[in-house]
């Protein structure tokens, strides 16, 4: 079973009032993942977390941010994650990767023979299959080539299941189960109960949250839906021989 999953919540927008009550409900995330463009490194110090994560950074621009961000995102691809990995060894770059489930495809069978029937059959190759957003490159090609080009941690989004907002896809720790990266996984969280899923599952390390979400259901019923559920003893029946009943010798 899975240790406590870390929870980090995506920093959309800040509050109209940077105040100390306005950053509370933010206490109790692991961390936030933030886009520069939307908040400061002063006004990140004002808030009751103490881990950034920052999503599309330019360490150049963001220099500000070198000390205080722990980890970078690039939403652009591996090869140019990796780029700004070569670029700026000294950060910790992770990729942002959007995938999402095959489109089905149908193929004539021919043609028929004597009395038979043509039809159309699906490619079954693509009902389970999980291929990147934008791309043809499979989920096990993506892998593949972080795997080739270094990266431990990867952050796997589900755009189709953040817009059903049913439950994250939890199907994508199956793909990745056995391999030697830390999986983030984000997209379709929207109450407590879809993290008690995720919680009984082995294979993710962290899980992003939209802030929306995070303020709704509060952090404090997040975080205890990641707490792994601890096994109960099994009850064995036992049977008592009624009083009174005599023994036999």
């Amino acid at each position: 079973m899975n240790e406590t999953i870390k929870l980090y919540i995506d920093l959309q927008r800040l509050p109209d009032e940077t105040s100390a009550d306005a950053f509370a409900w933010m206490a109790g995330a692991d961390a936030l993942v933030i886009e520069p463009c939307r908040c400061t490194v002063e006004q990140f110090e004002s808030m009751p977390v103490e881990t950034a994560v920052l999503l599309n950074g330019d360490p150049v621009l963001d220099a500000p941010w070198q000390e205080t961000a722990g980890q970078w995102i690039c939403d652009r691809g591996l090869e140019a994650t990796a780029r700004l990995q070569d670029l700026h060894p000294a950060l910790q770059w992770i990729p942002r990767l959007s995938v999402s489930r095959a489109q089905v495809s149908y193929r004539f069978s021919g043609p028929a023979f004597g009395e038979g029937f043509s039809f159309y059959m699906p490619d079954t190759a693509a009902i389970q299959g999980w291929r990147e957003e934008g791309s043809d490159r499979s989920l096990g090609e993506l892998l593949s080539r972080a795997t080739e080009l270094g990266f431990a941690d990867l952050w796997l989004h589900s755009p189709e299941a953040a817009s059903s907002k049913s439950g994250l896809a939890l199907e994508l720790l199956d793909k990745t189960q056995g391999g030697p990266w830390a999986i983030w996984l984000s997209g379709g969280v929207a109450d407590a109960r879809h993290l008690r899923n995720l919680a009984r599952l082995d294979g993710a390390t962290t899980v992003v949250v939209d802030e929306a979400v995070a303020q709704q259901c509060s952090l404090a019923a997040l975080r205890e839906a990641l707490i792994p559920e601890t096994p109960r003893p099994e009850a064995v029946p036992v049977t008592f021989a009624p009083r009174g009943t005599a023994l036999e010798h």
